[in-house]
C-alpha cells in the first residue's frame, strides 16, 4: 500500500502553484505538477491529481493500493465521486468543523487517548472520538481529535489578535471617517474578530472609541473549534491510530513548502521566469533539490551522533571549506579547513574523500587534515598572498595559531 500526500499551492498570492506528492515511509517528494496559481483548489483536483495518480502507478508498475491524504480545501463532492470510480484509491481528508457543528460538540467524555508519539509542543495525549456519519452523499468513517496543545496556541493567538484589533481602532480618527459602521466591520474582519468584540463608537469627536471582549462568544468559539479537528475516510477497516498517524504526515509536506519559501536553502519564489517551459524547469530543479536534501537527511539520521535537522545539516556541511594555501616556493595546494567531529562524521557518510578524488586533489589531505598537524609553510600564508592589503589577524586553523586572511 502506497501513502501519497497531496499538497496543491505554496501560497494564495503565488502566481504559480506547485502539487507535491510525497511518500510516507521516506518523506520523499517524487511527483509534482506546475499550473497557474489563480485557480482554486477544489477546481484543480480533477485536472492535476488523476494525472498524479497515474503516473504514480506507471512508476510503481501498479503496486498496491493507494491512500490519498489532502486538506478541506480539495475536498468536494464532485472531487469524491472522482475518486470512487478508481478503486485502487482511498482518501483521508479533513472537514470544515463549522459545517459539522454536532461533532464538535460532542462532550469529552467520549474521546479516548490514543498511545501516538506526542509532536512538538505536546504535553498531554491526543484524544479523539469515532463515529460514522453521512459525508458527501455517503456514510464515511469520521474521527474528531482534540490537541490540547493546540488548544492552548489558538487561544493565544486569539487574544492577540483582540488586542491588535482594540489597539487598531483606538488610533483611527473616527471624525474624518465617513462610514464608522463598515470601518469597524473591516477591521473586527482583518483580525478575524468578528461577534467576539464589542465595539461603541464615540458620540463627539474628542471621545475616544469603547471595546470589550464578549466572553460568551469567545468561549463558545474556543469551546467548539480550538484544539480539534475533523477527519473522515472509506477505509473503515483502519483503526483510529492508524487513521490520525496517516494524517499527520502531511506535516512533512508543510515543511517542504516552508523551505520551498526559505531562500538559505531553496528558493522557489521570487521566481524570474516567465515563459512556462522555464518556469516548469524552474520548478523540477526546485522538486530535485528537495528530494536530495531529504536523501542527505536519511543518510544522516542512520547514526545518532549525525542525526539533525535539514537546517542543522547544511550549516554543518557549510562550514567544511577548502582553501588555497601558497607555498613558500609560491606553489599551491588544496587543504580543508578544520572539521569537528560531526563534521568528520559527515564527511566520512557522505563519501567526500571520494568526491575530492573525482576532482583531482589528494584525498589523503582529507585524512591529514582532519587529525594531522599542518605544514609548516601555512604560517606565511597571510604574507605572502596579502603582502600590501592591510591588517593579517590570527586564526585558530587545524588547532594551531596560524595567519588568515586580511579583514
Amino acid at each position: 500500500m502506497s501513502i501519497l500526500y497531496i499538497k496543491s499551492s505554496l501560497s494564495p498570492f503565488s502566481p504559480t502553484g506547485l502539487p507535491l506528492a510525497v511518500t510516507r515511509s521516506l518523506g520523499l517528494p517524487l511527483l509534482h505538477k506546475v499550473y497557474c496559481g489563480s485557480t482554486h483548489d477544489a477546481k484543480l483536483f480533477p485536472k492535476v491529481i488523476p494525472a498524479l495518480i497515474d503516473r504514480w502507478l506507471k512508476l510503481s508498475r501498479g503496486a498496491g493500493k493507494i491512500i490519498l491524504v489532502f486538506d478541506k480545501g480539495n475536498n468536494s463532492h464532485p472531487n469524491l465521486e472522482l475518486l470512487e470510480k478508481r478503486p485502487e484509491v482511498s482518501f483521508i481528508c479533513s472537514l470544515v468543523p463549522s459545517q459539522h457543528k454536532d461533532l464538535l460538540r460532542v462532550d469529552f467524555s467520549n474521546y479516548q487517548d490514543l498511545p501516538l508519539p506526542a509532536e512538538s509542543g505536546e504535553e498531554e495525549p491526543l484524544k479523539a472520538y469515532r463515529t460514522q456519519k453521512e459525508v458527501f452523499g455517503a456514510n464515511r468513517t469520521v474521527v474528531v481529535t482534540y490537541n490540547a496543545a493546540l488548544y492552548r496556541k489558538k487561544c493565544y493567538s486569539q487574544q492577540k489578535h483582540l488586542e491588535k484589533a482594540q489597539a487598531a481602532l483606538e488610533e483611527v480618527n473616527w471624525a474624518k471617517v465617513k462610514k464608522p459602521s463598515q470601518k469597524v466591520q473591516l477591521l473586527l474582519a482583518h483580525y478575524r474578530v468578528q461577534g467576539l468584540l464589542k465595539v461603541t463608537l464615540p458620540q463627539k469627536s474628542h471621545h475616544k472609541v469603547r471595546t470589550a471582549n464578549n466572553w460568551y462568544r469567545i468561549y463558545r468559539h474556543r469551546r467548539l473549534f480550538f484544539g480539534k479537528t475533523i477527519l473522515f475516510t472509506d477505509r473503515d477497516e483502519l483503526s483510529t491510530d492508524e487513521i490520525v498517524s496517516l494524517y499527520r504526515g502531511k506535516n512533512t509536506v508543510e515543511d517542504y513548502f516552508k523551505r520551498m519559501h526559505d531562500p538559505t536553502s531553496i528558493s522557489f519564489t521570487p521566481m524570474y521566469h516567465w515563459t512556462d517551459q522555464k518556469i516548469r524547469v524552474h520548478a523540477f530543479i526546485c522538486v530535485l533539490g528537495l528530494l536530495l536534501l531529504r536523501l542527505l537527511e536519511f543518510k544522516a539520521s542512520v547514526d545518532k551522533k549525525t542525526l539533525m535537522s535539514i537546517p542543522a545539516l547544511l550549516e554543518e556541511l557549510s562550514d567544511i571549506k577548502e582553501a588555497i594555501v601558497l607555498q613558500g616556493d609560491m606553489s599551491t595546494s588544496c587543504m580543508i579547513s578544520h572539521c569537528s567531529s560531526v563534521q568528520k562524521k559527515l564527511a566520512q557518510t557522505y563519501g567526500l574523500e571520494r568526491v575530492a578524488e573525482q576532482l583531482g586533489e589528494q584525498p589523503t589531505r582529507l585524512r591529514i587534515l582532519w587529525g594531522g598537524s599542518p605544514q609548516p609553510s601555512i604560517a606565511r600564508f597571510g604574507r605572502l598572498a596579502f603582502p600590501k592589503l592591510g591588517k593579517v589577524t590570527t586564526r585558530v586553523l587545524l588547532g594551531r595559531n596560524s595567519h588568515g586572511c586580511p579583514v
